[in-house]
C-alpha cells in the first residue's frame, strides 16, 4: 500500500492530505515521500490572512468564495497539487485561537466551533472533499516533532507565524497529543510589517496590497540568508550592515540591523505570550521548547527561551512546513491528535443505599449537568482515593500521586481537570466557600481492579 493512500473494500482509493492555509503561504502534504507544496496565500482583508478573514464573520460570503475558489484552483485535476477532493480525507491545520475554553476547564474541539462547523461544510461541500477534520496548527506540528522523537512528558510549543503568535503545552504520550494550555498574541500589535515597509521605503503606503506581498514573498525567500547573516551578527557587528531582504517591489533592501530593530516588539510579544502561558502551566516540561513560523528568528527564538525562566533548556526548530506535514500523519493514522481529555476519572467513596452502608466509585466526567458533591466527615490528610479508567474503557484503576492532600471536614464539589499533566487532576471546591483545592495524578496506574458498583446518580455521596 502506498503511504498516504488506503484501499477500501470497494477498491476506490482514499487518499489523504494535510493542509495549513497560512496568511503568508499555503502548504499541502499528500505524500511522505513528496515534497510539501508551498505557495502564496491570497492577500485579504484582515492582516490575519485569508483563513483569518473567514473567521472574523463565521462563513462570511465574501472570504468564503475566495477560500473556496483558491483552493479549487489549486488541486487536481486543473491545479498544480494533484490532489483530488473528492477521493481525499483532508485534515486542515486551523489557527490555535479557534479552540474555544470553557468554565469547565475543558476545550472544545477547533471543529465544533461556529467558525471551525462553517469550514468544515467549506471543504467537503464547496470545494468536495470526501471527508474533512479540523486539527491546530501545533498540535500538527507538534505530530511532526513526535515523529522524529517520540517521547513522554509535556513539550511547549511556540508558532512565531506572520500574523499570530501561537504557544501550547501538549502532553505526549509516543505519537499520541494532547492539549494541555494555550495562549495567543496579535504580530500585528508589534507593527512589523509596518516597520519593515517604512523602512523599505518612507514615502510608499504601508497597506498596499502589492508591496505587502512582494515584502511577504521576499521575506520568504530570504529566510535562510536571514538565519545565517544574523548569526554572525550576533558575533560580529559589521554583519549588521548586511543585507538580508534585497530590493523588489516592497522597496530597498533591508539590513540586519534594521530587521533586528523591528523584532523588538516582536520579540516582547514572544516573551510576555510565553510567560502567561507557563504561569498557568505547573507541570515539568520536557528539555526542548519546539519553535515553527515564518518569523521565528533569532532574537525572537531568544527572547522565547529566556521567558521560559529555565524550565526548558534548548530550542528544536521545525520549518514552517511542519504543520501540513503533522495534518498528513494524522489523516494517515501515524498520529493521534485528541480532542480533549481521554479518561474517566471517578472518586471511592462510602455511602448509605437502601439503609445499607456500601463502597462506590462515583465517575466524575467533565461533562456533567449536575457535579458529585462529597462530605468529609473528618479532616483527611494523604492521597486521595482517584480511580481511572484510561480511555473511558476496561476496569477501574488506582491512580499514584506523589502529593499528599489535606481536606478539612466539610461538603465539596468534586470535578476532573483535564488540562493538567499525566493523567490529569481533581479539584475540590467547597461548597461554603473557600480554595479549591487541587489534587494532581501521577502518571501511573496501580493494578486493576474488577468493575465495582459504579454510579453517576445525582445528589450527595458520603
Amino acid at each position: 500500500m502506498t503511504a498516504g493512500i488506503a484501499m477500501t473494500s470497494d477498491d476506490t482509493t482514499v487518499a489523504q492530505a494535510g493542509l495549513d492555509i497560512g496568511a503568508v503561504r499555503t502548504k499541502i502534504a499528500f505524500d511522505p515521500a513528496t515534497p510539501v507544496w508551498h505557495g502564496p496565500s491570497p492577500i485579504a482583508g484582515s492582516h490575519r490572512g485569508l483563513l483569518g478573514a473567514f473567521a472574523e464573520v463565521a462563513g462570511a460570503a465574501t472570504p468564503a468564495r475566495l477560500l473556496t475558489g483558491f483552493l479549487s484552483e489549486l488541486l487536481a485535476p486543473a491545479g498544480p497539487v494533484p490532489v483530488k477532493p473528492g477521493r481525499t480525507a483532508v485534515v486542515a491545520a486551523v489557527p490555535d485561537a479557534w479552540i474555544g475554553a470553557d468554565a469547565a476547564d475543558t476545550w472544545t474541539a477547533p471543529g465544533s466551533t461556529p467558525v471551525g462547523r462553517s469550514l468544515h461544510r467549506l471543504l467537503t461541500e464547496d470545494v468536495g472533499f470526501a471527508s474533512a477534520r479540523l486539527v491546530p496548527g501545533l498540535q500538527c506540528a507538534a505530530a511532526t516533532y513526535t515523529e522524529r522523537r517520540p517521547e513522554s512528558g509535556c513539550l511547549l510549543l511556540c508558532d512565531i507565524g506572520s500574523s499570530t503568535v501561537d504557544t501550547a503545552v501538549y502532553v505526549l504520550d509516543g505519537a499520541t497529543t494532547r492539549l494541555l494550555d494555550a495562549d495567543y498574541g496579535n504580530v500585528a500589535d508589534s507593527a512589523l510589517r509596518q516597520t519593515l515597509l517604512k523602512a523599505a521605503d518612507d514615502r510608499g503606503a504601508i497597506d498596499d496590497p502589492a508591496r505587502i506581498a512582494a515584502l511577504e514573498d521576499e521575506r520568504c525567500r530570504r529566510a535562510h540568508r536571514v538565519r545565517l547573516v544574523l548569526e554572525r551578527a550576533e558575533v560580529h557587528a559589521r554583519y549588521r550592515a548586511t543585507p538580508v531582504y534585497l530590493p523588489g517591489a516592497h522597496g530597498a533592501a533591508l539590513t540586519a540591523g534594521v530587521l533586528v530593530q523591528a523584532l523588538r516588539p516582536l520579540a516582547e510579544l514572544t516573551a510576555r505570550v510565553v510567560q502567561r502561558l507557563l504561569a498557568r502551566v505547573p507541570e515539568p516540561l520536557l528539555p526542548d521548547m519546539v519553535v515553527t513560523g515564518g518569523n521565528a528568528i533569532a532574537p525572537v527564538v531568544t527572547a522565547a527561551l529566556e521567558a521560559t525562566g529555565g524550565r526548558v533548556r534548548s530550542v528544536a526548530r521545525l520549518d514552517p512546513l511542519a504543520a501540513a506535514r503533522g495534518a498528513l500523519l494524522i489523516a494517515t493514522g501515524q498520529a493521534a491528535a485528541l480532542d480533549g481529555y481521554p479518561h474517566e476519572l471517578g472518586v471511592a467513596v462510602h455511602r448509605i443505599r437502601h439503609g445499607m452502608l456500601e463502597s462506590a466509585i462515583v465517575s466524575i466526567t467533565e461533562a456533567a449537568a449536575t457535579p458529585v458533591v462529597i462530605t468529609v466527615r473528618t479532616g483527611h490528610s494523604g492521597p486521595l482515593p482517584v480511580w481511572v479508567r484510561r480511555n473511558r474503557r476496561g476496569p477501574w484503576c488506582e491512580t499514584k500521586s506523589a502529593e499528599p492532600v489535606s481536606v478539612p471536614e466539610g461538603d465539596y464539589r468534586v470535578a476532573p481537570l483535564g488540562r493538567r499533566g499525566g493523567l490529569g487532576a481533581v479539584s475540590l471546591r467547597p461548597t461554603g466557600g473557600g480554595p479549591d483545592i487541587v489534587y494532581p495524578l501521577g502518571p501511573d496506574v496501580g493494578p486493576a481492579v474488577p468493575d465495582p458498583d459504579q454510579s453517576t446518580d445525582e445528589g450527595r455521596t458520603t
